[in-house]
């Protein structure tokens, strides 16, 4: 098994390549000689927490939506009773959404961070989708993915060097569908570089108990799981990922869950259709049990 480790300014980012990737807001400890300079981003770290993985027919994404339980001065105009741990969005809910679309072939965007630069990014994102389509038309996918990617880590890099500029408090992952015969695939983009990886978790605050943060509990669960995603559908990964985050008591130091009860939870499932990504509900997935 191959790791590999990269210290960003943002955070510390554990690939691993096999048997899947994730990757998580972690930094050093300040007593690591040396280190004491790297820090968590308070924004990247506090952001509601971000799941995906790669399945065999395409990507399983969970964005989850700040819980009243764990903001009690959030005023819930939609109260929902009900015995389920997690909830769907409002009926009429409109927006803002965390994950969106950039482009006609289905490419998705969703950032974990200040809301700000998460909205800055996926307008550039898009005006480069926008621009290699109209200058090249149709792309290849295998190259389109990795420029895409590369460009919006290429943006975030100028914004830290900029006398202009700040930097951006934000990681983002984009996710590519199964299309022209290339296999679907789920990219970490932030100012280092752009990287694929097969499962990662973004977010998601500090443990109340242990102090660690909640994405690094939720990278050793995804380590120790005996599910392969890339031998189920979509629907079977989502399940498992909520299984993940309902799970209580694991051995990753975390006493109980990693979601609080009644967290809204935004899902979609990406396959090969024609650039359209579907959202799901949860009890239309009956992962509710």
């Amino acid at each position: 098994m191959r790791s590999y480790f990269l210290y960003t300014p943002i955070c510390l980012i554990t690939i691993i390549v096999d048997p899947f990737a994730t990757a998580s807001s972690l930094a050093n400890n300040n007593d690591t000689p040396g280190r004491a300079g790297t820090e968590l981003d308070p924004f990247v770290t506090a952001a509601p927490m971000v799941l995906g993985a790669v399945c065999k027919d395409g990507v399983a994404l969970i964005a989850a939506h700040t819980s009243s339980a764990e903001e009690p001065l959030l005023y819930s105009v939609h109260p929902q009773s009900s015995d389920d741990w997690f909830l769907d969005l409002p009926e009429n809910y409109a927006g803002p959404f965390r994950i969106r679309l950039v482009d006609r072939y289905g490419t998705v965007f969703v950032a974990c961070g200040w809301r700000a630069d998460g909205d800055y990014l996926w307008e550039k994102v898009k005006e480069v989708a926008a621009a290699e389509f109209l200058q090249h038309g149709p792309p290849s996918m295998t190259y389109y993915r990795k420029y895409l990617a590369s460009q919006l880590s290429l943006c975030m890099a100028r914004c830290a060097l900029s006398d202009q500029m700040r930097t951006l408090s934000s990681a983002c992952l984009l996710v590519f569908p199964i299309m022209d015969a290339a296999l679907p695939s789920l990219w970490l983009v932030d100012l280092t570089g752009a990287y694929p990886v097969r499962a990662i978790c973004l977010g998601g605050g500090l443990d109340t108990m242990s102090g660690e943060p909640m994405a690094k509990m939720a990278q050793s669960r995804l380590r120790k799981t005996d599910i392969d995603f890339a031998s189920i559908t979509v629907e079977e990964g989502v399940n498992e990922l909520l299984r993940i985050l309902r799970e209580q008591n694991g051995n990753d130091g975390c006493r109980g869950t990693l979601l609080q009860k009644d967290t809204r939870l935004e899902i979609a499932l990406l396959k090969e259709q024609n650039g359209i990504f579907t959202r799901r509900k949860i009890a239309f997935l009956q992962l509710n049990r």
